[in-house]
């Protein structure tokens, strides 16, 4: 089970059906203890996502990823960190 895990939201798979950045916020507001980085980005799904991503695992010590708003059928292949445990939220 992670311990410390970073939240990335996914803007353009959730369009307007919910209010990201208050949800973002509410995630850092309850979870920062065991989420210290909640960020949202605008396509979860691309390199420089990914090169962000992995520098946050570095950076912060993550063991754990969140994504949501992620297909959990599509990109497996950008989301593999090494001792990092990877879920996809569907927020749809």
């Amino acid at each position: 089970m992670a311990t410390k895990i970073g939240v990335y939201f996914d803007r353009s798979a959730i369009g307007g059906g919910l209010d990201i950045e208050a949800l973002a916020e509410g995630v850092e507001n309850r979870w920062s203890d065991l989420a210290p980085v909640v960020k949202v980005f605008p396509v979860l799904a691309d390199e420089a996502a990914r090169k962000e991503i992995a520098a946050d695992i570095e950076e912060n010590e993550l063991d754990g990823v969140a994504l949501c708003g992620t297909s959990s059928r599509v990109d497996w292949d950008l989301y593999r960190f090494d001792g990092v445990q990877v879920e996809r939220i569907s927020l749809r």
